[in-house]
């Protein structure tokens, strides 16, 4: 009797029981693959210097998720928390840009991300997505590019010849972009007073209408791009150039979130990273502060 009635429990919750054992199994499972693509997709970036013909040249990261070194940073891994109080705010900020009519298109409007990458004429584009791009490999001319800043200004990267100029291309709407901006923010501090120029490439959207960003979407035209890049300038004192709404920057120079580059006085690149990480470019710009100092003792 007791066999046919536990028979009978479990023809009815076979299906509750099977998701009550596979839910925890499946949960550690993606954690743990999720560790190992971060920290096995590309070897980690060792700290060096290189001269070819001449030109100091500090390598390039390849790695795509900024939050491979949040596994290994605690305490990148308490600023990450901290920022929860940001995306608070920041999707407040998008509902009241809603409310006054900035931006039209409706909250998670991310089929438009979609349309507009794949089923245009950017099929290869978004092909090329892991990529960063063949026409800003080391030792080339940065390629040039002129853009409106949130304050109205035009920023046009070779008006800053003679001076170390270090960009990334980044979106209100990319977490680990968002820490980045924070973290650059202070290195534009330490160099005040050094020749070092550090600036915001504003590029798409990249989570809109996800998670943290449920009250985002995919601006329908550049002056929603704009709003967007505004908002971010609340959290940076560094100068915002935003991208044309066609993101041809973003296409020229690697079509992944959060790519950062280090041009040297004459205008060539030094250094390029799939992802904009503060300690990396930190170790490059004292790197090459301390050259220029002894080049000029000689």
């Amino acid at each position: 009797m007791n066999m046919e009635i536990k028979k009978s429990w479990l023809s009815r919750n076979w299906k509750k029981l099977l998701i009550i054992i596979l839910t925890p199994i499946l949960a550690v499972t993606a954690y743990v693959g999720n560790i190992v693509y971060q920290l096995g997709n590309v070897p980690y970036w060792e700290q060096h210097v290189e001269v070819q013909d001449g030109l100091v040249l500090y390598g390039e990261d390849l790695g795509m998720h900024g939050l491979r070194d949040v596994f290994r940073d605690p305490e990148a891994r308490e600023s990450y928390r901290e920022l929860e109080p940001v995306f608070v705010s920041a999707n407040q900020n998008a509902v009241a840009l809603r409310e006054q009519g900035i931006v039209t298109s409706p909250a998670s409007n991310t089929d438009s991300f979609y349309n507009l990458y794949v089923e245009s004429n950017n099929r290869q584009s978004w092909a090329a997505f892991a990529g960063l791009s063949d026409e800003t490999r080391l030792g080339m001319s940065a390629p040039d590019f002129d853009l409106q800043t949130t304050e109205g200004d035009n920023y046009r990267l070779s008006d800053s010849a003679g001076k170390i100029r270090v960009f990334m291309l980044a979106a209100i709407t990319c977490q680990p972009a968002l820490y980045q901006v924070m973290k650059w923010s202070e290195l534009k501090k330490k160099y005040a007073s050094d020749d070092v120029e550090f600036t915001i490439i504003y590029s798409v959207e990249r989570h809109a209408g996800e998670a943290d960003y449920r009250e985002f979407s995919w601006p329908s035209n550049f002056d929603e791009k704009m709003a967007y890049a505004k908002m971010l300038g609340d959290y940076t004192d560094m100068t915002i150039a935003v991208d044309n709404f066609d993101a041809k920057v973003l296409r020229t120079y690697g079509n992944v979130p959060n790519p950062a580059y280090v041009v040297d006085e004459k205008g060539r690149i030094v250094f390029r990273a799939a992802w904009a990480d503060s300690k990396k470019i930190e170790f490059i710009v004292d790197e090459m502060i301390k050259r220029k100092a002894e080049e000029e003792l000689l």
